[in-house]
């Protein structure tokens, strides 16, 4: 943009215009209407610099840092200067970040602003935001009457977003069934465990709390759905076991878990008396001295178990990093159920500290925990506090991480070991396995996104690296009864036989073939995902096909859809229990609460104490890391040079819907 004029060059016209009028009068008007040009030229010129055009960069800025309203306001003046429809996808951000900023009227307002007409995809954003803005202002029939008319995208973000919003808007309609089946709805399809855990206990806490405002819950009203059943008997045992003392809680849930053993809910419910689980784990003591579990010093170790993040320790202890609260409690209480049951069944003497990391950022506990003494640290249980604490500077403390990191670990942390229950890891156990029984061609069934992609990746290396040949891959979104004929080329018969009919002009019996080349097939996901899978390639003539899967198709629950699936374990998990295993399931069910016998996390934990018991021993040593070697709940456990923990797992298939050890 040109500068505006120097006053010097104004005052030279002004003083050239007073001559021009002293000799020619009659000028007067064209010269006034020059001013007039030049004053609103001048005048555009600092508006301009004043404001900046609108920004969809600058919009999305503003949501990225949370400041909803900026962003807001941003998306709307960007949509301002769009014409006709190419605005609407603006006024559906601007409506978004309204409603963020706990705005509804303005969000509203955007909405009104949208041109029609809208694509489908479109127009069922604008129907979910319309019944959001409903639920916000406090309108919740017309929320509930706005989004029984909105379906469920494919798309597995705008599902997630469609069935939370279903979900709550049916709990302020006092809908508990219906919350129940947008849950499940949420939960369908969905392949991380820990995912999975977290829907179900943010569930189990809606409904809670539904409760403690006033909702009356009936469980008759779910007739002969069982699940729904569970579900709101479990609701109204979580509000009950909320009020009572902890130690009474497993009595409070016992006959639920009878009638129920392999609920949804089960892990969920546990989590609310953890602390009486743990008690009891640890040899539950009565009248102990209310100070020994804040100072650690003068009572038993047992008294340093209490989980209470917000205690201080004094003297060298075992400093456990977990998620006690929050959406990830279920894990952190299995893990910390785990750690106690090996940390009594070793008889140490070194104090065990728990750390709740939902409750502070974890590099402050790391400090926290080392100022109190503590010399050795176990977790933390997320992948970016583990990165978190691996981007803080050197500090040598020996810590056990329990999420690993996908580079390696630097020198500048030699006492630093990972530990987590890696799939990648069972995915090549799969491959070896199918390597040993000679299915070497292999067809790849995956689910969609980051998870599906890496799982495949780490069984067709360690395939290929065995001789073995990947001859397709799909990806199992959409239509996936289409996907399986592609896959198996039953498509191709189909039209060949079409073909044929068409030359000949007869009606030909036809039975589809499948490949003849292939020999097996790999399908992860999750056991839910697998029950609707395994019926679908045996209507497609696939079910004498060897399928090896990972060992997050086993989740504890019988189920004869399951049969013949092939997968790698932990000894943990299996059937019938031997060992370590088996003396951990003696301990479980001497206790009050039988809820973490199908946990994996429960078996992390366990194991975790093992290993910083000979990481401990060979730093005393003087040895390296790599002659740590151990049999543990969770398989016979070593550590490579790279200092992750490697997990030698036992292969396992399905039988009678039960998951068992194979030779």
């Amino acid at each position: 943009m040109e500068h505006p004029p120097h006053p010097a060059f104004l005052n030279s016209g002004i003083q050239c215009m007073s001559l021009e009028l002293q000799r020619r009068p009659f000028a007067i008007t064209r010269l006034l209407i020059a001013a007039a040009v030049l004053l609103l030229a001048l005048a555009g010129c600092a508006t301009t610099d004043l404001a900046p055009a609108a920004s969809i960069e600058r919009a999305e800025a503003y949501a990225a840092r949370g400041e909803h309203a900026a962003a807001a306001r941003e998306f709307d003046a960007v949509a301002a200067t769009a014409a006709d429809a190419f605005g609407n996808p603006w006024h559906l951000a601007a409506a978004r970040q309204w409603l963020l900023a706990a705005q509804p009227a303005r969000a509203a307002a955007a909405l009104q602003r949208i041109v029609l007409p809208l694509d489908e995809a479109a127009t069922a954003r604008r129907d979910r935001l319309a019944a959001e803005i409903a639920l916000a202002e406090g309108s919740v029939t017309r929320a509930w009457q706005l989004i029984q008319g909105v379906s469920a995208s494919p798309a597995a973000a705008d599902r997630e977003e469609y069935f939370e919003l279903r979900q709550r808007i049916a709990l302020a309609n006092r809908l508990p069934l219906e919350a129940i089946r947008s849950a499940g709805e949420r939960e369908r399809g969905e392949v991380d465990a820990n995912r999975v855990a977290t829907l179900r206990s943010e569930l189990l806490d809606a409904l809670r709390n539904a409760i403690d405002q006033g909702l009356v819950i009936d469980p008759r009203e779910a007739a002969r759905d069982v699940v729904a059943r569970g579900w709101l008997e479990a609701a109204s045992l979580a509000a009950r076991t909320a009020r009572a003392p902890a130690s009474a809680n497993p009595g409070l849930t016992a006959s639920w878990r009878s009638r129920y053993p392999n609920h949804p809910a089960r892990a969920a419910l546990a989590a609310t008396h953890a602390e009486s689980v743990t008690r009891l784990l640890a040899e539950k003591r009565t009248a102990e001295p209310p100070t020994s579990a804040v100072t650690g010093k003068a009572s038993p170790p047992s008294a340093t178990l209490a989980p209470r993040p917000s205690a201080t320790v004094s003297g060298g202890h075992v400093a456990a990093l977990l998620p006690l609260t929050g959406p990830r409690a279920n894990d952190g209480t299995a893990v910390q159920a785990g750690l106690i049951a090996a940390y009594r069944s070793s008889n140490s003497d070194l104090p065990l500290r728990f750390y709740d990391s939902a409750a502070e950022p974890v590099d402050e506990l790391v400090k926290r925990a080392r100022a109190a003494g503590a010399d050795f640290i176990i977790g933390p249980l997320a992948r970016e506090e583990t990165q978190t604490l691996a981007n803080l500077a050197t500090f040598d403390t020996p810590l056990l991480a329990l999420a690993a990191l996908p580079e390696t670990l630097s020198a500048a942390t030699p006492t630093w070991v990972q530990f987590d229950l890696s799939p990648e890891a069972e995915a090549k156990a799969a491959a070896q396995a199918a390597l040993a029984a000679n299915h070497r061609r292999a067809i790849l069934l995956l689910p969609g996104g980051e998870w599906g992609e890496r799982i495949g990746a780490a069984f067709r290396n360690e395939l290929e690296a065995g001789g073995g040949q990947v001859i397709g891959s799909h990806e199992l979104s959409g239509d996936v009864g289409a996907t399986i004929e592609t896959a198996l080329r039953l498509d191709q018969s189909r039209a060949r036989h079409r073909r044929l009919q068409s030359v000949l002009d007869l009606p030909l019996a036809f039975q589809a073939r499948r490949r003849a080349d292939v020999e097996l097939l790999f399908a992860p996901g999750s056991a839910s995902h697998l029950r609707e899978l395994r019926p679908r390639l045996k209507f497609h003539g696939a079910s004498d096909l060897p399928t090896y899967s990972t060992a997050l198709a086993w989740d504890g629950r019988r189920s004869s859809e399951l049969d013949g699936l092939l997968f790698a374990d932990m000894p943990w998990m299996l059937q019938p229990r031997s060992g370590i295993a088996s003396n951990l399931q003696d301990l479980l069910d001497r206790s009050a609460d039988t809820s973490y016998l199908d946990s994996r996390s429960f078996a992390l934990g366990h194991d975790a104490w093992l290993l910083q018991t000979a990481i401990r021993r060979a730093i005393t040593a003087g040895q390296s890391l790599e002659q740590v070697v151990l049999s543990g709940a969770t398989g016979q456990l070593s550590i490579d040079a790279e200092r992750r923990v490697q997990r030698a797992l036992v292969q396992a298939s399905i039988s009678d819907g039960i998951a068992t050890a194979t030779p």
